[in-house]
């Protein structure tokens, strides 16, 4: 690999910088993440919140009849797609929504466009959804809207890997790769999971949702992070449940001591290999 024209420590520095100049999200995340976290909230408390924002709105629908969830009637309505989804993932739809509103982003060097970006995050949210359908409560409502943030620091990563000398090596190894992250790590000293936690700490989100987010870089992941590494395991930007990637996942679980149902598992990849 040929050096970068650019220090991996003057990349992390630039991230600092960009991430310290952005400004307060829209009002209605605050208020949407206030509602999901109070358990006597109902749906209808969500819709009003919702519902004070047309475009977050139409961004819901849009990615909640995306598909990729395979739900074969129209989702018309946002107190519908709550219903279907749940709060928490909703919530993971409201704040991917306002982030690629507030980050300029040219994903260019990775070799894929804002849909194909969309079509990931969804994947890694189906992928839990599906996996963890019978899991405890509490932690669907922290993995499903982290599934569909927990890439959000390619948006900003992917300025920084524009500016590399070898970005066209960048970009193919994306492509090679079964761990974006890895790539992320070699070429720019930083990975876009460590960004968004950059991120979202600097938008003062839940430290639920930051900790999940944070612990896949860990070593020993926290129980919320091991299900967000078991997606990233069977999921990547151009690649998703090849065998190579099921064996890689299989072994994460057994070292985790992950607790899923393997035929669960094992059906929903053999499905998914079936449909491509």
């Amino acid at each position: 690999m040929q050096e970068s024209n650019i220090n991996k420590k003057e990349i992390y520095n630039s991230i600092i910088k960009n991430v310290s100049s952005f400004p307060a999200l829209s009002t209605v995340v605050g208020e949407v993440c206030s509602v999901c976290q109070n358990q006597n909230s109902t749906i209808p408390d969500l819709v009003k919140v919702i519902e004070k924002d047309p475009g977050i709105m139409i961004d819901i629908l849009r990615i909640a009849n995306s598909p990729i969830y395979g739900f074969t009637r129209e989702i018309s309505s946002i107190h519908q797609a709550i219903s279907l989804f749940g709060m928490g993932t909703i919530k993971g739809f409201v704040i991917s929504s306002v982030v690629r509103k507030n980050v300029k982003f040219n994903l260019e060097p990775y070799g894929i466009t804002i849909n194909s970006y969309l079509d990931t995050c969804r994947e890694f949210n189906r992928f839990l959804i599906e996996i963890f359908k019978s899991a405890d409560s509490k932690l669907k409502e922290v993995i499903f809207p982290a599934s569909f943030l927990m890439a959000s620091g390619i948006l900003m990563l992917a300025n920084e890997a524009a500016k590399l000398e070898n970005n066209t090596e960048f970009m193919n190894s994306i492509k090679e790769s079964n761990s974006f992250i890895e790539i992320e790590d070699q070429y720019l000293g930083v990975n876009s999971i460590s960004v968004t936690a950059i991120l979202f700490e600097h938008w003062n989100f839940e430290s639920a949702l930051i900790n999940a987010i944070k612990g896949i870089n860990q070593e020993e992941q926290n129980g919320f992070s091991a299900p967000l590494k078991l997606a990233l395991k069977c999921i990547s930007l151009h690649k998703k449940y090849t065998k190579e990637q099921e064996m890689d996942a299989k072994a994460y679980i057994e070292q985790s001591g992950l607790k899923i149902d393997l035929a669960v598992f094992d059906n929903f990849i053999n499905k998914q290999n079936n449909l491509a």
